[in-house]
């Protein structure tokens, strides 16, 4: 989706997708900040322990991630790899939080406002952490399942 933002809405250009004689694509970020829910997950979140100094951590790229995570899907994910890996967690209340940001996330363009239906919007302050805790589930869930011997998850 290509548009014309407004001079008040912050955009991120999609330079690694140029393509000759096209213009360059820009997604809006929306901003959540000063909203019910700012700060509030990442508090939690944060209050998980520390990784151990052996481990060696790893990146990969997904296409359009945050706005492909079915949001269903991602809250129930996120809520039993909490349950399996921090049982002194309330997962109820992640889910319960998640479910309100998820499905109040309604922002300004132009002059009309719009909900997003589906994923997490760039810019809100839980989708780091909610796009890479679903990640990380799935990625335990095919990577280390057994088939791929080499690779170890280390808890």
């Amino acid at each position: 989706m290509s548009f014309q933002p407004q001079s008040n809405q912050p955009v991120l250009p999609k330079i690694h997708k140029l393509l000759p004689g096209k213009p360059i694509s820009l997604r809006p970020i929306i901003s959540s900040s000063g909203t019910p829910t700012y700060g509030h997950l990442l508090k939690i979140l944060r209050s998980f322990p520390v990784l151990p100094p052996t481990v060696q951590l790893f990146t990969f790229d997904a296409v359009s991630m945050y706005t492909n995570i079915p949001i269903w899907e991602g809250i129930q994910q996120i809520k039993q790899y909490i349950s399996e890996n921090h049982q002194h967690i309330n997962t109820d209340l992640i889910a319960d939080a998640l479910h309100v940001v998820m499905r109040n996330n309604t922002f300004q363009f132009g002059n009309t406002f719009w909900t997003q239906l589906k994923g997490t919007a760039m810019g809100a302050a839980m989708a780091p952490p909610y796009a890479s805790i679903f990640a990380a589930a799935n990625q335990e869930k095919k990577l280390f399942s057994g088939k791929h011997p080499r690779l170890k998850l280390l808890k």
